[in-house]
């Protein structure tokens, strides 16, 4: 069986005067079937077991149109097979509303 888990929170107002600002905190987790596992190992590739995603981000409203969001994520086990390293990814995403 594959299972997948996620969960996630969201705040409003963390800091003073910035109601609409967003605080995110968010989980992923993983497991890869073990009927797919049983394939990799029959067909001699990495068997994909389980990963992870942890993210924190910040949507700044700077004005009703314009926001900008810094986000962090830790990907533990990308792919689900170990072979590549844990990374730490950060990206921001701006957003204009027309």
């Amino acid at each position: 069986d594959e299972y997948f888990w996620d969960a996630g929170l969201l705040y409003f107002g963390l800091i003073p005067h910035r109601a609409y600002d967003e605080l995110g905190l968010f989980g992923i987790w993983g497991q890869f079937s073990s009927d797919l596992r049983d394939a990799q190992r029959a067909a001699h590739q990495p068997t994909q077991t389980h990963e992870a995603i942890i993210e924190a981000n910040y949507m700044y409203n700077v004005t009703p149109s314009l926001t900008v969001q810094p986000d962090i994520q830790g990907v533990f086990r990308p792919n689900g097979t170990g072979l590549v390293s844990d990374t730490l990814v950060l990206a921001v995403q701006v957003t204009i509303a027309l």
